[in-house]
C-alpha cells in the first residue's frame, strides 16, 4: 500500500476539520460559566456535564480548579458551623467557668478550619498563575473566579477574627471567675459578687464578650450576603 503525500495531508485535512478549535472550547467553557455563574446573584459553582466538560476540552481542567476549591470552602465551612454550634451552647457564665475546657478546643478548631481554607486559596491561586485563556474567556473566568473563590473565601477568613475574639472574651470571663470562688457565686445567669473591684472586671469581661458576639453576627450577614448576592 502506497500512501502519497496528498493521502496524508487530506487526512490531517480531515482531522483538524473534525477536532473543534481552541478558541472554540474556550468559547464553550466562556458561554457557560457566563449563563451559569455570572449572570446569577448567588453564588452557584455550577458543575458541568460530562458532554459540557468535553466541550472545555483542556480547559476543562481550568475550570475544575474552582469547583475543587468550592468543595474544600465547603468543608471549611462545615468546621465553621461545628464551631459556632459548640459556642452556642456555652448558654451561661456557669458554663463559660465549667467548660473552659470546651472553649480551649473550639479556639482550636478555628485554627485548623483557617489553615484549610488558606491552603485551598493558595493552592487555587497558584494552579490559576499558570492558566493562558484566550478571550472570551479570560475575563468571564477572572470574574467567576472573583465570584466564587476570592471573595467567599475573604468572608469567611474576616469571620475568623471575630470569632476568635469571641472565644477568647468567654475564656478570659470564666478564668476570672474561676479565680475567685469565694468572691463570686454563680447563680445561674445571675452573678453575687463581694467585691466592687472585681465586680468592675467582670462586667468590663461581659462587656466585651456581648461586643465581639455583636461582631460575629456582622460577619455571618457578610457572609450571607456575598453568597446569596444581596
Amino acid at each position: 500500500m502506497i500512501i502519497t503525500r496528498r493521502a496524508v495531508l487530506l487526512a490531517a485535512l480531515a482531522l483538524a476539520t473534525c477536532a473543534p478549535s481552541e478558541d472554540t472550547q474556550a468559547k464553550a467553557l466562556a458561554d457557560f460559566i457566563q449563563k451559569r455563574i455570572l449572570d446569577r446573584k448567588e453564588v452557584v459553582q455550577a458543575r458541568p456535564s460530562p458532554e459540557e466538560a468535553k466541550s472545555f476540552g483542556r480547559f476543562a481542567a481550568d475550570y475544575a480548579v474552582m469547583t475543587t476549591f468550592h468543595d474544600e470552602m465547603n468543608d471549611a465551612a462545615r468546621g465553621m458551623q461545628r464551631i459556632m454550634a459548640g459556642s452556642g451552647r456555652l448558654l451561661s457564665i456557669g458554663d463559660l467557668v465549667a467548660k473552659r475546657g470546651d472553649i480551649a478546643a473550639l479556639r482550636g478548631e478555628i485554627e485548623t478550619v483557617e489553615r484549610a481554607l488558606d491552603g485551598a486559596l493558595a493552592k487555587a491561586d497558584a494552579a490559576r498563575a499558570g492558566f493562558s485563556h484566550p478571550q472570551p474567556l479570560k475575563d468571564v473566568y477572572a470574574a467567576a473566579y472573583e465570584k466564587t473563590v476570592r471573595s467567599p473565601a475573604q468572608a469567611f477568613r474576616d469571620a475568623f477574627p471575630a470569632l476568635r475574639q469571641v472565644l477568647q472574651s468567654a475564656s478570659a470571663l470564666g478564668d476570672l471567675i474561676a479565680a475567685n470562688p469565694k468572691d463570686v457565686r454563680v447563680n445561674g445567669s445571675v452573678l453575687e459578687i463581694s467585691k466592687p473591684a472585681l465586680q468592675r472586671q467582670i462586667n468590663d469581661r461581659i462587656g466585651e464578650l456581648r461586643q465581639n458576639a455583636q461582631a460575629i453576627g456582622e460577619a455571618q450577614r457578610k457572609l450571607q450576603s456575598i453568597i446569596l448576592g444581596r
